[in-house]
């Protein structure tokens, strides 16, 4: 059991290098995209991530993106909770069933 453990723990740290690339840029885009709204959400690369992980988690939020950005700003957070949760969450499950057949 402790090997099975010790070889998805290793195995996973590809999953938690690309998870954290994965917000990173998101982050930078959300950023660049939606600082000049009105609203504190996006108004710094930390901000950023924390609203993101929250939206990774299920809390979103839509507070001070205006109506010409409003669209755009649904689009590329359903394109983010996609690849997060349903194709990142997946891949991690897979590595850690191929993990535990190996062993």
């Amino acid at each position: 059991m402790i090997l099975t453990l010790y070889g998805m723990i290793l195995d996973t740290i590809a999953f938690v290098l690309l998870l954290t690339t994965w917000i990173f840029v998101m982050a930078a885009v959300f950023t660049t995209v939606f600082q000049d709204t009105k609203g504190e959400t996006y108004k710094d690369l930390y901000t950023t991530v924390l609203v993101l992980w929250n939206g990774m988690l299920g809390g979103y939020s839509t507070s001070g993106i205006g109506k010409d950005l409003y669209w755009l700003h649904v689009l590329m957070t359903i394109l983010y909770v996609y690849m997060s949760n349903i194709l990142l969450l997946n891949y991690l499950i897979a590595i850690m069933s191929t993990t535990y057949s190996d062993m």
